[in-house]
């Protein structure tokens, strides 16, 4: 479908006419195509609205064209703009703009003039952009002379086909970020299952292993190529039926589920109580295809309390918690035609899975250099500086500080040899790990002073009611990864839990110890 502009061979008075709306007119001798849906479109919705924004210029012959789009709370953002060398104005509330095409009167440009300065003479022509049950987008152009009532009429069907591509694009872009979610996911489940000692077993809707490393091998006796293609071979067969529904349960959940008590067999015929933990399996398209299984015997590791490879792997799992479960309903909620093409679902559905796929992004983060710091040599890229840049850039990474009131008491100056990028790291994973483990009345304070032969970090958090960070799942790998940048370099590190408030001490020196 085409729509078509006549311009007239001369200048006009008054702006442009409407010749056709529909199919291509080779009779007409001035026309200008403006939009042909079947093409090929700019990827992305800030390069949709600058081409809008470009073609809209040349048509009226404007000024400058903003095209933004509507953001949260009904706020514009400007993403396109021409000519380029024009600023953007700064993010303005929707309510100050009509709801349909028209032109803007003195009074309601009130708002608008504040960001930019019009040439004196000129007018404002506002053309909302509507897609689905909403407004998508304004493109707002500034131009000499008044467009007539036709012209109005065909900027308004002009702008329903942007909002349809606005709208395809954006169902595009939650597709993407539902499959980059995943792939986040899965990045840091072989990471932390690629580098545990411990047994880890997948296994397939259908109960059959399709997974078995090392671990299972020195837990169950079973070797990797025994063990690949059977049916749960460390489950008495009268049980295979209530353990395969359990399998399914999980998968079909997409939760994780931790099952104690579970009664095992090796292959020389001892019995072993097992503790599961289980998270389902995604393939690249979002399908749940079985579980990853991470088994512990009770009877010889009934906790690990240290920083050891389990330890961590477990607090991963513990901290993927969340994510898994969210990214599990959205994937299969923007599996369905009618949410992935509601608009207020799909962006509710994008906006969750994007905050998502940070936390995944900054569990990734933290469970590499937790397992870069558990290698027998960590490599250590030593450096003198001061550890209150780390504490300042930490305390800009942790995004879910927000409002919280944080209170800082350090002493700027101080100086350890250490590995820089570590004790940002283990300061951010702690900081996170404090933020998730108390309430949202929480007050964080961070000391960093002069102690003996080092420095002191630290981090307390009061509350009206804490559950205490050593004892919360969520704060676990935060908590390994501070024990573990206080290991590697010589320091020293204690947590006091009470009922109301917590107190971590992260002890640095100020050299390496001679080895």
């Amino acid at each position: 479908m085409y729509i078509r502009l006549l311009f007239p061979s001369t200048g006009a008075t008054n702006g442009w006419n409407i010749r056709s709306v529909g199919g291509p007119t080779n009779t007409m001798e001035h026309r200008r195509v403006i939009k042909r849906v079947s093409a090929p479109a700019e990827q992305g919705v800030p390069a949709v609205l600058q081409r809008a924004a470009e073609r809209l210029q040349a048509v009226l012959e404007a000024d400058v064209v903003f095209a933004s789009v509507v953001g949260e709370n009904d706020t514009l953002h400007c993403l396109g703009i021409t000519p380029a060398e024009k600023v953007r104005f700064a993010p303005v509330s929707l309510g100050a703009f009509p709801d349909r095409v028209a032109m803007l009167d003195d009074e309601r440009l009130s708002q608008f003039d504040r960001s930019y300065v019009r040439p004196v003479g000129s007018l404002v022509v506002t053309v909302p952009v509507r897609g689905g049950d909403g407004c998508r987008a304004l493109v707002t152009a500034v131009v000499g002379e008044a467009p007539d009532e036709q012209t109005l009429r065909f900027l308004d069907a002009w702008a329903g086909l942007l909002g349809e591509r606005i709208d395809g694009e954006r169902t595009r872009e939650a597709l993407d970020v539902r499959a980059a979610t995943i792939g986040r996911l899965r990045e840091v489940l072989d990471v932390a299952l690629g580098t545990t000692s411990e047994a880890v077993a997948a296994i397939d809707l259908d109960g059959r292993i399709i997974r078995w490393n090392p671990g299972c091998e020195r837990l169950y006796g079973w070797s990797v190529e025994e063990a690949l293609g059977t049916t749960l071979p460390m489950v008495d067969p009268v049980r295979y039926a209530a353990m395969i529904s359990l399998v399914r349960q999980i998968a079909a959940n997409g939760t994780i589920g931790r099952i104690p008590g579970l009664t095992h067999r090796t292959a020389a015929g001892r019995i072993l109580q097992v503790h599961a933990t289980m998270m389902p399996l995604f393939d690249e398209d979002g399908d749940v295809y079985g579980v990853v299984a991470v088994l512990h015997d009770e009877v010889s590791s009934l906790h690990h309390s240290d920083a050891t490879p389990p330890a961590v792997t477990e607090a991963a799992l513990a901290r993927l918690t969340a994510p898994v479960t969210a990214v599990s309903g959205f994937v299969q909620l923007l599996r369905r035609e009618d949410a992935l093409h509601d608009p207020a679902v799909r962006e509710g559905v994008l906006r969750g899975l994007e905050r998502r796929c940070r936390e995944i992004a900054d569990i990734s983060d933290e469970l590499r250099l937790a397992t870069r710091l558990l290698e027998s040599d960590p490599d250590l890229r030593l450096s003198a500086g001061d550890p209150c840049r780390a504490v300042h850039r930490a305390l800009e990474r942790v995004s879910e500080i927000g409002g919280r009131n944080v209170t800082t008491d350090m002493t700027e100056g101080l100086t350890v040899n250490a590995d820089q990028d570590c004790l940002e790291g283990a300061v951010t994973g702690l900081l996170r790990g404090l933020l998730r483990s108390n309430a949202e009345d929480i007050s964080i304070t961070v000391v960093v002073r002069p102690e003996g032969d080092g420095v002191a970090l630290v981090f307390g958090a009061n509350a009206v009611e804490s559950v205490g960070v050593s004892q919360h799942p969520e704060s676990g790998l935060g908590i390994h990864l501070a024990r573990l940048c206080a290991q590697v370099h010589g320091g020293r590190f204690a947590v006091r839990c009470e009922r109301d408030a917590t107190e971590i001490r992260l002890f640095m020196p100020a050299g390496m110890p001679a080895n």
